[in-house]
């Protein structure tokens, strides 16, 4: 298992309350005047400064000039007794630099209830979001782990995870090489290096150049953080390059393999203070994550050397090429053993009336038919090791990355698809189908599986020719309603019984309507609706979901143009239809065929799709916002969207997950700090806001008093057609 998925001795890491264990937010307590009664303690690790000397004087002085009138302008607001979102300021520490943090204030009245002063809170802004970067770095780096198809493959994506993901300058990963030098050979770059890597010389012996942060994590096995390189001597080798690029600090993590030292990976970045200790410890867990898929990769290989030793030793069918039986058990075993492939299925395929085939022509007819067979079953099985000859005319097939047994029953139509069609031997032409029956992988061990696949095999038979059937006839009877709902969801959208259905937001400070978001609906012929989550889940392992999105698209601008002008219409992307190309053109269409202005339509993407957007999506992200839409992150909370993304896409806002909803009440302080941590980062990135799933006038109350703008849910208004 990744090493970041578990802590040593403890349960699964809670990324929100590590990143809420941060240090505690400067707050202190001002007179009329502004100055400073009482100050809280994290002012030394916030600033670098002493409370004491501070009381009695007025921090404004610190404040960045440029930031001093929103400073006064808060605390008159607040002396007046205005509630008010917090403001970005930049503050000066002991040693010089501007630290950017969010400042909020408040009244304090006295027990005549005349003011006295004000309660003013400072949160550091880069410390928060250091921790995210490097989260959504390990984040990322986990899926990696899954994705790579080699070792060099997932030595860049990992550094891709840092740059792409994170938002980090550049990265690089480099090997000691035991040359005369004792040089370090670069394999992997990403980022804007601006041709930093080029010519970098760097070594793990001795000498200056094997000061550096790479020899350093190299040699010692220690972790290299440089919060400023400028300070930092045995850095100078390398300072002006950096300096050139606008890198101020770094990290050097050591990359472990059984235990040796691989290599080590660079992270440098452009903000001061990116590598706190949280950062570092959630990097340290990217770089252990490494080592762990290094290790795996190395592990893989010398199993698959002795796996080819084996086989060579072991006999093959020598009609068909295919693994007999007896290392196809060995194979499937393996599998079960390992968990390589945690969602899979094992098919028996047997090929109807070859005993007839046999009987009426040759023996010889018979084998060009198996062999045909063969040929067609690894052409769709895509691996020539996921086939096996298991009996004169079965043939064990093995599926992998599968999620339910209706999955498996839609590979097992697609199969049968395969095998049917006419072969010609010696002038006769046969007409080939088959049978199958399906076994999901479970508990069971290899013998057990085929023979369950077998005997579902049989089952098939008896039914006809070209049939499919699991074992368990509920399983079989689950899979078909799946397969049957996807079939009558072609016609529905055919027929036009996919409709649009629209939720009232409202503004939370009046209860205003403000707009809509589209919902699909499945109207039945009776009248009744189908629940979105019976269908869209087949439609999203479909091509359908593209056809979904874009009925609702078209029923949405029908409403835009129907509806009060001042109103606006969320619309959800799927990521099928992101990555299909084609959305940018179809809402130009809708655009040029309704009139409706760009700027009312609101388009909704989740924080997982956001993990997977290519250039050329964010290309496509970029023009439709030029034209005037709006792009949303919805479901927000509930995925591992970087920083960075937020930064660099055209996200204009962010709407609360429900699930953050259902828990809010004013008893609930755990809840009631998430969505208030994720208001501020948005107020933070200047993003409007919008809370799912309201129900109750309590939930409204607080989200409102922490900041959220709009909201909808029951409260407000379930989903229906616009009159």
């Amino acid at each position: 298992m990744p090493l970041s998925l578990l802590q040593p001795g403890d349960g699964p890491v809670d990324w929100r309350s590590f990143i809420d264990g941060g240090p505690a937010e400067v707050i202190f307590h001002t007179d009329l005047e502004g100055r400073v009664l009482w100050i809280s303690a994290d002012v030394l690790e916030a600033l670098g400064f002493e409370p004491s000397p501070i009381l009695g004087t007025d921090l404004i002085a610190r404040v960045h000039p440029a930031d001093q009138e929103r400073i006064l302008a808060l605390r008159r607001q607040a002396l007046a007794g205005q509630h008010l979102s917090s403001v970005p300021i930049r503050v000066r520490s002991i040693d010089g630099e501007y630290h950017e943090f969010q400042a909020a204030a408040r009244s304090v009245t006295g027990v005549n209830g005349a003011v006295e002063g004000l309660v003013v809170t400072w949160r550091d802004v880069n410390d928060r979001v250091a921790v995210v970067r490097a989260f959504a770095t390990l984040a990322e780096g986990s899926r990696v782990l899954l994705r790579a198809t080699s070792e060099q493959d997932l030595l860049q994506r990992m550094c891709e995870a840092a740059t792409h993901i994170g938002g980090y300058a550049f990265a690089w990963y480099g090997v000691p090489v035991d040359d005369e030098e004792k040089s370090i050979l670069i394999r992997a770059v990403a980022g804007n290096d601006m041709g930093y890597t080029r010519n970098l010389r760097t070594s793990w012996g001795d000498g200056p150049l094997a000061q550096g942060p790479a020899g350093l994590a190299i040699k010692t096995r220690q972790t290299q953080v440089l919060n400023n390189l400028a300070e930092d001597p045995r850095f100078a080798p390398w300072l002006q390059q950096a300096n050139r690029r606008g890198i101020r600090c770094s990290i050097s993590l050591p990359v472990l393999v059984h235990g040796e030292i691989h290599g080590a990976l660079l992270v440098y970045s452009q903000d001061p203070r990116s590598f706190d200790d949280r950062a570092q410890e959630l990097l340290e867990a990217l770089a252990a994550d490494l080592g762990y898929g290094l290790a795996q990769r190395q592990d893989a290989e010398a199993l698959r050397i002795s796996q080819e030793a084996l086989e060579r030793e072991v006999t093959f069918d020598s009609l068909t090429g295919l693994a007999k039986q007896g290392l196809s058990l060995q194979r499937i075993q393996e599998i079960l053993d390992t968990r390589e492939a945690p969602g899979w299925a094992l098919l028996c395929v047997g090929v109807d009336g070859m005993t007839s085939i046999n009987q009426a022509y040759t023996y010889a007819a018979g084998d060009a038919v198996l062999k045909e067979v063969a040929r067609r079953l690894v052409h769709v099985a895509g691996a020539h090791d996921r086939v096996g000859r298991i009996a004169g005319d079965e043939f064990a097939l093995i599926l992998r990355e599968l999620i339910t047994s209706t999955d498996a029953a839609e590979a097992a139509q697609r199969i049968l698809g395969a095998l049917v069609g006419p072969f010609e031997h010696d002038g006769v032409q046969f007409d080939i189908s088959g049978c199958i029956g399906i076994a999901m992988a479970g508990d069971d061990d290899a013998e057990s599986l085929l023979r369950d696949a077998t005997a579902a095999m049989r089952a098939a038979s008896k039914q006809g020719r070209a049939r499919w059937s699991f074992l368990d006839e509920n399983v079989a009877a689950r899979s078909r309603m799946a397969l049957d709902v996807q079939s009558r969801l072609r016609e529905a959208l055919h027929n036009q019984r996919i409709v649009a259905w629209f939720m009232p937001i409202v503004e939370l400070s009046t209860h205003a309507l403000c707009g809509y978001e589209a919902l699909v609906r499945w109207v039945l012929e009776d009248g009744s609706v189908m629940p979105p989550d019976t269908f869209l889940p087949i439609a999203e392992r479909s091509d359908l979901i593209r056809d979904i999105d874009r009925l609702v698209l078209a029923q949405s601008f029908d409403a835009l143009a129907a509806i009060d002008p001042a109103f606006h219409i969320a619309v959800n992307v799927s990521a099928a239809s992101l990555h299909s190309g084609g959305l940018e053109a179809a809402v130009s269409e809708e655009l040029q065929r309704t009139g409706v202005l760009a700027t009312r339509l609101h388009l909704e993407v989740t924080e997982t799709t956001l993990l997977q957007v290519t250039q050329e999506i964010r290309d496509s992200m970029l023009r439709l916002a030029r034209a005037g839409v709006t792009w949303w992150v919805d479901d927000f909370g509930t995925g591992y969207s970087s920083v960075s993304h937020l930064r660099d896409l055209p996200i204009q806002g962010l709407k609360l997950d429900q699930s953050f909803t259902a828990g809010l009440s004013a008893h609930d302080s755990h809840t009631a700090r998430l969505t208030r941590g994720l208001v501020g980062l948005a107020d933070g990135l200047d993003l409007r806001t919008v809370a799912e799933g309201v129900e109750t006038a309590e939930q409204a109350a607080l989200l409102q008093g922490q900041g959220w703008e709009m909201a909808q849910g029951w409260l407000f208004g379930k989903a229906l057609p616009l009159p």
